[in-house]
Protein backbone atom coordinates (compact mmCIF):
# COMPACT_ATOMS: atom_id res chain seq x y z
CA UNK A 1 0.00 0.00 0.00
CA UNK A 2 1.13 3.50 -0.71
CA UNK A 3 2.59 5.60 2.09
CA UNK A 4 0.92 8.69 0.70
CA UNK A 5 -0.18 11.27 3.22
CA UNK A 6 -3.27 13.38 2.64
CA UNK A 7 -4.21 16.54 4.42
CA UNK A 8 -6.80 15.69 7.03
CA UNK A 9 -10.07 17.51 7.58
CA UNK A 10 -8.68 19.98 10.13
CA UNK A 11 -5.44 20.71 8.26
CA UNK A 12 -3.14 19.57 11.10
CA UNK A 13 0.33 18.09 10.80
CA UNK A 14 0.91 15.69 7.91
CA UNK A 15 3.79 13.90 9.64
CA UNK A 16 1.53 11.84 11.89
CA UNK A 17 0.89 8.18 10.98
CA UNK A 18 -2.77 8.72 11.83
CA UNK A 19 -3.20 10.63 8.58
CA UNK A 20 -1.78 7.94 6.31
CA UNK A 21 -3.80 6.71 3.36
CA UNK A 22 -5.64 3.46 4.04
CA UNK A 23 -8.11 1.13 2.41
CA UNK A 24 -11.72 2.30 2.45
CA UNK A 25 -14.01 0.66 5.00
CA UNK A 26 -16.29 -0.76 2.31
CA UNK A 27 -13.52 -2.58 0.39
CA UNK A 28 -13.02 -6.31 1.05
CA UNK A 29 -9.75 -7.45 2.66
CA UNK A 30 -7.24 -9.50 0.69
CA UNK A 31 -7.99 -12.76 2.57
CA UNK A 32 -11.63 -12.50 1.48
CA UNK A 33 -10.67 -11.86 -2.14
CA UNK A 34 -8.30 -14.87 -2.12
CA UNK A 35 -11.02 -17.08 -0.67
CA UNK A 36 -13.58 -15.94 -3.26
CA UNK A 37 -11.05 -16.40 -6.08
CA UNK A 38 -10.36 -19.98 -4.98
CA UNK A 39 -14.08 -20.79 -4.93
CA UNK A 40 -14.60 -19.15 -8.31
CA UNK A 41 -11.72 -21.07 -9.92
CA UNK A 42 -13.21 -24.34 -8.65
CA UNK A 43 -16.60 -23.41 -10.10
CA UNK A 44 -15.03 -22.46 -13.43
CA UNK A 45 -13.14 -25.75 -13.55
CA UNK A 46 -16.32 -27.71 -12.81
CA UNK A 47 -18.23 -25.75 -15.48
CA UNK A 48 -15.47 -26.41 -18.00
CA UNK A 49 -15.75 -30.14 -17.37
CA UNK A 50 -19.51 -29.93 -17.98
CA UNK A 51 -19.00 -27.90 -21.20
CA UNK A 52 -16.77 -30.64 -22.58
CA UNK A 53 -19.66 -33.02 -21.92
CA UNK A 54 -22.03 -30.84 -23.99
CA UNK A 55 -23.18 -28.21 -21.49
CA UNK A 56 -23.06 -24.42 -21.71
CA UNK A 57 -20.41 -22.25 -20.02
CA UNK A 58 -22.00 -19.91 -17.43
CA UNK A 59 -20.87 -16.30 -16.98
CA UNK A 60 -18.94 -15.66 -13.77
CA UNK A 61 -18.93 -12.05 -12.55
CA UNK A 62 -16.38 -10.38 -10.30
CA UNK A 63 -18.45 -9.87 -7.19
CA UNK A 64 -15.99 -9.60 -4.28
CA UNK A 65 -16.97 -6.11 -3.25
CA UNK A 66 -20.68 -6.73 -3.81
CA UNK A 67 -20.72 -9.76 -1.50
CA UNK A 68 -18.52 -8.13 1.12
CA UNK A 69 -20.70 -5.07 1.72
Amino acid sequence: MSRTYRQDFYGTSLNSKAHRDCKKWYKPPSWYKRMRRQIRRAQEHQALLLVVGGGEMPIFKHDDQWNWT
